[in-house]
């Protein structure tokens, strides 16, 4: 005999198969159920991440359009300034034509 004996009848057999199927049957339905739960908890929290991440890029872009509406103003300023080191520039230039050059003896102490 292949099988050896283990004092079952096939009565007894068919009670333990079909438990088995029964317990199988009910732990792929409580994964299923927690399948079901971990993807709606997921879904949810993905959810949040985006209407998180939506509201920061509307504000970032709303300070953008800020910075843009006032960028006249920014553009203005920035030119202003460039004048005014422009014209000290050329002030500072003008009084360096009028000094007098220097003397030889000074221009070699400087060099050595």
């Amino acid at each position: 005999m292949i099988c050896p004996d283990l004092g079952l009848t096939m009565d007894a057999l068919e009670v333990i198969l079909a438990a088995l199927g029964v317990i199988l049957t009910a732990l792929v339905i409580g994964i299923a159920i927690l399948t079901w739960w971990g993807y709606r908890d997921l879904k949810q929290a993905a959810i949040q991440k985006a209407t998180e991440v939506a509201v920061d890029e509307v504000k970032k872009y709303l300070e953008m359009a800020d910075d843009q509406a006032k960028s006249p103003d920014r553009l203005i300023s920035k030119i202003a300034d460039a004048v005014d080191d422009l014209s000290e520039y050329m002030a500072m230039s003008k009084v360096q034509e009028t000094r007098p050059p220097q003397s030889n003896q000074e221009g070699e102490k400087v060099k050595r």
